[in-house]
């Protein structure tokens, strides 16, 4: 038991040492490409990627983004009836 406990502490010991961080965001794209007039209003992560609420001219809108590469996978237009 004592040297589990003496491994454990060496790894953590380790992983501080060497600084290397497991945040992610060395994944994360550097810019995302809106069309002109586009000002975000909300961002929120769903399901791994980005839905952003867009206003543009008046008219609202959710943009689907991949986090990773930047690129808009979808658009969601909403109409007044």
């Amino acid at each position: 038991m004592g040297v589990g406990f003496l491994a454990v502490i060496a790894v953590i010991v380790y992983k501080v040492a060497s600084g290397k961080s497991n945040d992610g965001f060395e994944h994360i794209a550097a810019t995302v490409a809106l069309e002109k007039n586009e000002k975000i209003l909300d961002i929120e992560v769903m399901n791994g990627k980005l839905a952003v609420l867009v206003d543009q001219n008046g008219a609202q809108s959710l943009v689907y983004i991949d986090p990773v590469t930047g690129k808009k996978l979808g658009k969601t237009v909403f109409l007044a009836r």
